[in-house]
């Protein structure tokens, strides 16, 4: 866990946050905090964000299509000078 240090504070505060709601399992070794994941606890986010993710998707996509229309009359744009 590294990383935590760079973090200082907010990233133990995060840890202590996910570890009350059930995010995450938290075993002491030593002088050691391990931390691991809680998948079921996860799920509902996951399901939550699934749904959002179709949306932006689509969404995404339709933002392709438009840069396309664009690329394409500038491009048309430029041969007519």
């Amino acid at each position: 866990m590294r990383w935590l240090s760079r973090g200082g504070v907010r990233s133990w505060t995060h840890l202590r946050v996910l570890r009350e709601v059930g995010a995450v399992e938290v075993r002491e070794d030593g002088r050691q905090r391990l931390y691991s994941l809680n998948g079921h606890a996860l799920k509902p986010i996951h399901d939550w964000v699934k749904a959002y993710e179709r949306s932006w998707s689509e969404r995404f996509e339709q933002l392709d299509a438009v840069l396309d229309d664009l690329k394409e009359k500038e491009q048309g744009d430029d041969g007519e000078q």
